[in-house]
């Protein structure tokens, strides 16, 4: 016969063999294992001596934990440069635009815009307040991922930037190391539902309703080299209503955005947030950050 039982520490073993071995036979078996932990990847085996008992007992792996705010001190004097990547109208680039004017998202500006077609709304947005912009599009790169993502950081490189926001853009943009940690994206439904590949715009509303999902919203999060994958760094709950059809849910969700979008911001270049795993941290003060 082979027994199991699960322990949640190495000190609880003895209480948990006595109590199975009064069960065992003398030949049998018996192992004693640790619960399933996320952060437990590996296991080790512990056998003891002339009791015929083995027990599993977990490998804690330490979860990496550093600073994800950019690597300069911010201030209304020296801002954070941001790029804001667009793909169509430019309502959140707007709406960042017009909390950094009223002062309520401070320490940074927008210092480039860069969109994805000639003909986004967001280029007259950007060209009325006298920020650069560059048009990148897919398919002068013949639609190769790796060469477009380059040409994208190559920009980013001329123009200084310590923040990228994704606002609405719609191709995936493939993060070198030196820009991990500083990119941002804003995803409309509470990630990990309605999200990923082929999830955007219309189309999330779109399968919020038709799952008869009862709360949506937003989620704001570091982006990486996955769709809609990143750790999170904050996000709005909005209810669905029986009425709601596509469109009245999109504007209600936006208005979430608008608020979201710019707190986030805020938290990243008041260097509030540390990455512990797939979580992050909000300290209620700014921290010192390491040129």
């Amino acid at each position: 016969m082979i027994a199991f039982c699960q322990v949640s520490t190495a000190a609880h073993f003895s209480s948990a063999s006595r109590r199975l071995r009064r069960t065992c036979c003398r030949n049998d078996t018996l192992t004693v294992g640790a619960p399933f932990c996320p952060t437990h990847r590996r296991n080790r085996v512990e056998k003891r001596p002339g009791t015929g008992v083995s027990i599993l007992l977990p490998i804690a792996e330490e979860r990496p934990q550093s600073r994800i705010s950019p690597t300069c001190t911010f201030t209304p004097e020296k801002p954070a440069r941001v790029a804001v990547l667009v793909s169509g109208g430019g309502r959140s680039l707007e709406n960042i635009c017009e909390k950094i004017d009223a002062g309520t998202l401070t320490c940074c500006g927008v210092s480039l815009v860069i969109a994805s077609k000639k003909t986004a709304g967001a280029i007259e947005k950007a060209e009325r307040r006298a920020i650069p912009t560059s048009v990148l599009r897919l398919r002068d790169f013949e639609r190769d991922t790796a060469r477009f993502s380059d040409a994208i950081s190559n920009v980013l490189d001329e123009y200084n930037i310590d923040l990228v926001v994704l606002a609405g853009w719609m191709h995936f943009y493939l993060i070198p190391p030196r820009y991990e940690g500083k990119v941002v994206n804003i995803h409309p439904s509470l990630i990990p539902a309605f999200c990923g590949k082929g999830y955007y715009g219309h189309r999330v509303h779109e399968a919020v309703l038709e799952f008869g999902a009862k709360v949506t919203g937003c989620t704001v999060h570091l982006a990486d080299n996955k769709y809609d994958h990143g750790p999170i760094i904050l996000q709005k709950a909005v209810p669905v209503l029986d009425s709601d059809y596509a469109d009245d849910l999109a504007a209600r969700v936006f208005e979430a955005e608008k608020e979201a979008l710019p707190e986030a911001i805020q938290m990243l270049v008041a260097g509030k947030l540390w990455v512990d795993g797939r979580l992050i941290r909000v300290r209620s003060e700014s921290v010192s950050k390491s040129v």
